[in-house]
């Protein structure tokens, strides 16, 4: 007897993989935007953390862009009474040595800051780490400005 031959038939490409029962995990609804400036979903999180304790101003130049000593700082925080200044940092990679707590930019960022009329003291640096979800950019927000 002759064994009839069988065509493979082409994986389907909109085919999905069974996940596993419990894995789950919920989508954020993250735009890659705050106000209409681009951004990154760890500086999103921490945005819509802060809404709840500060006002805040996002990319804000410092100095003129384009020239010499012209700087960004991530987040501007006005709380009653005080601002706070944040920069978002990802520590995935930090040369050996690096501490990004005395980075020489921070002491420019502050005197620009004071030429505009605010007072902070230092530049509060948060890694990525303690934004990797909703609920630690929730608990950062709340170390940070209350």
């Amino acid at each position: 007897m002759i064994k009839e031959f069988e065509f493979k038939r082409p994986r389907d490409p909109k085919a999905v993989a069974p996940t596993k029962v419990g894995l789950s995990q919920e989508r954020e609804n993250l735009s890659g935007n705050i106000d209409g400036v681009s951004a990154s979903a760890l500086e999103e999180r921490l945005a819509k953390a802060s809404r709840r304790y500060a006002t805040y101003r996002f990319k804000l130049p410092l100095g003129v862009p384009g020239q010499p000593g012209w700087k960004e700082l991530d987040f501007l925080f006005f709380t009653s009474g005080s601002a706070v200044a944040v920069e978002v940092d990802d520590v995935t990679f930090i040369h050996r040595g690096e501490n990004p707590e005395q980075d020489p930019d921070d002491l420019l960022r502050i005197e620009q800051l004071r030429y505009l009329g605010v007072n902070v003291d230092k530049i509060n640096h948060v890694d990525n780490t303690k934004l990797m979800t909703q609920e630690a950019a929730n608990a950062t927000a709340r170390r940070l400005l209350t």
